[in-house]
């Protein structure tokens, strides 16, 4: 693989107490979806001519030098460069942990309830702060809308959810009320037409305006701060109790059969769930790099979201079988566990089904919808797609798709 370094884009993305809560969402005319334009580029070949001019340089006297030990070139130390490990990235500051206002174990639940309902991960938490202050306010408002995202109890009966699997599809319960909030939103239209659905959730245009612009705010927690932060909310997710009094995000016996609840599994189990997922073909040794605990949770998400999306793909490389360096001499991020390459989904191999309508770019297309951590930072393929710096075209990735991340920095204390 010839992955390249490139800068990880950044994200840029009164009281409702008195308010309604989500109402019965209102019919809305869904226009039809526009597909990212792609663009197919083929290796390009670079021929060198000589220079039809001779540069004269006009030579200078100089005075004689004299020859010191420190002229003479000593042999070079031999050094294994295949056994060194990358360098650790640098540690956010205290200050930086700060630029989420609630509590970080949240994260991943916006960013879970996202991804399985296509909503704006920023959206839910905007809302969450603006209708429960995170949770720290979920009494029953004056127009009878009750729990952490303020449901009416009409509209908790039709959208409700038991997202944790504990059997109880609770509006007291964050990661019950979160996953509902989404499921609602998208019901109302949202990917069609944010703006109308949010009017639904709470019928006022001022509230429309305050969800986006808090979002907009929160979303502009650079990409590289989020993913540590989002890592850092997973490993506290023991404080989040919920409604039944047991803590983290799922009940112990949930199923993970939805990708929202796959991608709240812990490290342990997330492994376990990928390696016992039929969907995904992954060779041998990749799978042992599984089990040995050496892949980044965002390379098994990935694969567990294009299998979930009906894109079964089929891993040929994760970090066992490929070099240290890409051909370019960069540390690859195979070799910290944080990159797969893809040479067939649904078993059509990427090699010969390349460009607009091919099943490469199906599953590319997919995988731009990621969002938050989850989101790569490089997709490379023959294709670039607009809108979408994280594409890259790369003439020897004509037989597979490459996805990488960027190594996690960690926070200073977690």
């Amino acid at each position: 693989t010839a992955d390249q370094a490139r800068p990880t884009p950044q994200a840029s993305s009164d009281s409702p107490k008195a308010g309604l809560g989500p109402a019965e969402p209102a019919p809305a005319t869904r226009p039809a979806r526009h597909h990212a334009s792609v663009t197919v580029q083929a290796p390009r070949v670079v021929r060198h001519r000589r220079a039809s001019r001779t540069l004269r340089v006009a030579r200078r006297p100089h005075a004689r030098h004299r020859i010191t030990e420190a002229d003479v070139y000593f042999p070079p130390v031999f050094v294994d460069w295949a056994a060194l490990t990358p360098l650790a990235p640098p540690v956010f500051g205290a200050a930086e942990a700060t630029r989420f206002p609630g509590p970080l174990f949240l994260l991943p639940i916006y960013q879970a309830a996202a991804v399985q309902y296509d909503v704006p991960w920023q959206i839910l938490a905007s809302i969450n702060e603006i209708e429960s202050n995170f949770g720290t306010n979920t009494h029953r408002s004056s127009a009878g809308a009750v729990g952490w995202m303020q449901f009416l109890p009409s509209t908790w009966r039709t959208y409700g959810v038991d997202a944790n699997g504990d059997g109880i599809a609770n509006p007291e319960d964050p990661v019950d009320a979160i996953f509902a909030a989404a499921r609602y939103l998208h019901a109302s239209g949202s990917v069609q037409d944010l703006g109308r659905a949010l009017f639904s959730y709470n019928h006022a245009n001022w509230y429309v305006a305050r969800v986006l612009q808090r979002a907009v705010e929160i979303g502009s927690i650079p990409q590289d701060l989020l993913t540590s932060l989002t890592a850092a909310g997973r490993k506290d997710a023991g404080a989040l109790r919920r409604a039944t009094g047991a803590t983290g995000y799922l009940a112990a016996h949930a199923v993970p059969d939805t990708i929202g609840r796959v991608l709240l599994l812990d490290d342990d189990a997330l492994a376990a769930a990928t390696l016992g997922d039929d969907r995904a073909q992954i060779y041998a040794c990749g799978r042992d790099d599984i089990r040995a605990g050496i892949i980044d949770r965002r390379v098994l998400e990935t694969i567990e979201y294009l299998a979930f999306r009906g894109l079964a793909p089929s891993v040929t490389s994760l970090r066992c079988g490929h070099g240290f360096h890409t051909k370019s001499g960069s540390v690859s991020e195979h070799s910290y566990g944080a990159a797969l390459d893809i040479a067939r989904v649904n078993g059509i191999p990427v090699l010969g089904h390349q460009g607009a309508g091919s099943i490469t770019d199906s599953a590319i297309q997919e995988l731009l919808k990621l969002g938050g951590a989850s989101r790569p930072h490089q997709i490379i393929s023959l294709m670039t797609f607009t809108g979408a710096p994280n594409t890259l075209a790369l003439g020897d990735h004509d037989d597979h798709i490459h996805l990488g991340f960027a190594p996690v920095r960690p926070l200073e204390g977690s």
